[in-house]
C-alpha cells in the first residue's frame, strides 16, 4: 500500500471530527441561548407585559400636584430586580445596569410621592424614561 491509500481515509476522518466537533459546539450554544430564553420567559415576561403597564396606568397626578397610585408600580419594579438576582451569577454586567436602573426608578417613585410639586410632572417623565431604558436593555438581553 502506498502513502495515498493512507492519506485520503485520514483526511476524510479529520474533517468528520471537525465537522463534529463545530456542529457539538454550535448545539451546546443554541441549547444555552434557548434555556436563558426560557428562564428569561418565566422571569420577566408577565412583568413586562402584565404588571407594569397595568401599574403605571394607575398612577396619577391629582390637581394639587400630588402622585398617587404608585404602590402597584414600585412593587412590580422590586418583583423585577429580585427576580433579575439569577443574573449575579451569569452576567454580572446585565445584573448591575438592571438593579441599578430598578432602583433609581424606586427611589424616584418613593421621592415623587413624597413632594407635591409643579416639577412632578417633569420628574414623572424622566421616571418614564428609565423604564424605557430598562425595557430596552432586558429585551436586549432576550434576544441575544
Amino acid at each position: 500500500m502506498n502513502n495515498s491509500e493512507f492519506l485520503i481515509p485520514l483526511c476524510i476522518s479529520i474533517i468528520s471530527l471537525v465537522l463534529s466537533v463545530v456542529q457539538f459546539i454550535h448545539s451546546y450554544s443554541d441549547s444555552k441561548k434557548q434555556l436563558e430564553s426560557h428562564f428569561f420567559s418565566i422571569l420577566f415576561t408577565d412583568l413586562l407585559t402584565k404588571d407594569i403597564p397595568l401599574a403605571r396606568d394607575q398612577i396619577r397626578i391629582t390637581p394639587d400636584n400630588n402622585v398617587v397610585g404608585t404602590d402597584d408600580i414600585i412593587d412590580s419594579i422590586y418583583k423585577l430586580r429580585k427576580n433579575c438576582v439569577m443574573y449575579k451569577a451569569i452576567d454580572i454586567k446585565f445584573f448591575e445596569r438592571v438593579t441599578q436602573l430598578c432602583t433609581e426608578i424606586e427611589d424616584d417613585y418613593v421621592l415623587i410621592i413624597s413632594v407635591s410639586t409643579r416639577e412632578n410632572l417633569k420628574k414623572f417623565q424622566s421616571i418614564d424614561s428609565k423604564i424605557m431604558k430598562l425595557y430596552k436593555l432586558l429585551m436586549k438581553k432576550y434576544s441575544g
